[in-house]
């Protein structure tokens, strides 16, 4: 059971870091597009990049972290004591 759990958990994990860092190429290529087109354009894209694609890429990417640290803890590796 504990393996398995384990299994499903690093599937979560796994598919939340591959989001997080799809949406990071994604802003990149947003800013990047957003430069290259420059002005007007450039700068509502950048906005959008900025206000809109990067709240959520960070929520994502908090979501992967906190599922990684439960990974420790349900191997019974962690070393934090509470």
């Amino acid at each position: 059971m504990k393996e398995n759990t384990e299994e499903i958990v690093k599937g979560i994990f796994g598919t939340l870091l591959g989001i997080s860092m799809i949406s990071g190429l994604l802003v990149f290529l947003m800013i990047l597009t957003a430069f290259v087109v420059g002005g007007e354009q450039g700068a509502s894209i950048a906005t959008f990049a900025w206000k809109q694609v990067v709240p959520i890429s960070i929520q994502i990417a908090t979501a992967g972290v906190i599922v990684g640290f439960s990974i420790f803890y349900i191997r019974g590796e962690h070393t934090l004591q509470i």
